[in-house]
């Protein structure tokens, strides 16, 4: 069931990236759902009048719960995550048709159903035999023995610990990794070493690195959910990512620095995160993007 949209709203049309993002939006509209439900403790309770079956409040709070059991079962069981998505929408739709609720209410709820409906569909293609694409380069490095790094340093950063005392979170709270849906905190804990290594070799700016390590999760999930397989949405990830790269190291005639299609995931992981903590602080510079791409060359070729 879909609620007619108001005049003057946007229509959203972003194609494909609707799909890219489809497990991740779903994940933080849970997310903001549960927050609600902690800081207001009266959204809690059903619509006054209204029968016990069918509250609005109530039927929405019910559709959230199957959201949730689905999100947790997406990774590793996507047919029980979509029965779970399935029963979500039935909910919200009869919530939907009951049409009593305030105009905002409404739109959260049809904002609910419009991303498990599009989860849906997209489980439904990747059950049928669809595969992510995407093609690297063949190029091939071996991983290195270890990081140059004097026996004197300082003890390495925790930036967990570090986003926990000076910083609330933009989408997640990565200071709490057992409350991140499961994609998002296995895609944290793959790559938060390469950060606390990065930083700690080329001095970047902590809030911004902690933005990065956020903005690679959710990378990361969007892809492991098309691939089923944390790992090889990484992998597919960096294909798309250091794309360009490969493309101007071909065009000015240099060896690419990056890992290759082969190479170990490891490698992969320190190539997106050195990427995008360069991309993070460049400022005008992300506007030059053969500058981005000098830049990751000659800092990717300290870390061999």
């Amino acid at each position: 069931m879909r609620r007619t949209k108001p005049q003057g709203g946007s229509s959203g049309g972003s194609g494909g990236m609707t799909g890219n993002m489809s497990y991740t939006n779903l994940a933080l509209m849970a997310s903001e759902f549960e927050n609600a439900l902690t800081t207001q403790p009266k959204f809690a309770i059903a619509t006054v009048g209204a029968s016990s079956e069918e509250s609005e409040e109530l039927l929405y709070m019910r559709a959230m719960e199957h959201i949730q059991k689905g999100l947790k079962l997406d990774m590793n069981s996507p047919m029980q995550a979509s029965e779970h998505y399935q029963s979500g929408s039935e909910l919200l739709s009869r919530a939907l048709l009951l049409g009593t609720a305030s105009p905002q209410r409404l739109d959260e709820m049809q904002r609910a159903l419009d991303m498990v409906e599009e989860r849906m569909r997209f489980i439904s293609g990747a059950l049928s035999g669809r595969a992510p694409g995407g093609s690297e380069s063949s190029f091939t490095t071996a991983m290195p023995s270890g990081t140059s790094l004097d026996a004197d340093d300082p003890a390495p950063i925790s930036l967990t610990a570090l986003a926990a005392e000076n910083r609330p979170s933009n989408v997640f709270d990565l200071s709490r990794p057992d409350a991140l849906p499961p994609l998002v905190q296995q895609a944290t804990a793959m790559c938060a070493a390469h950060f606390e290594q990065l930083t700690r070799q080329f001095g970047f700016q902590y809030q911004s690195v902690y933005c990065q390590q956020e903005h690679l999760a959710m990378l990361v999930a969007n892809c492991a959910s098309r691939a089923r397989d944390p790992a090889a949405g990484l992998s597919v990830l960096h294909a798309q990512l250091l794309s360009n790269y490969k493309a101007w190291a071909r065009q000015v005639g240099i060896t690419p620095q990056c890992a290759g299609e082969s190479d170990v995931l490891t490698n992969k992981a320190t190539d997106l995160v050195l990427y995008l903590l360069i991309w993070g602080e460049a400022a005008n510079l992300k506007h030059v993007p053969e500058s981005l791409c000098f830049l990751f060359h000659k800092m990717r070729t300290e870390l061999w």
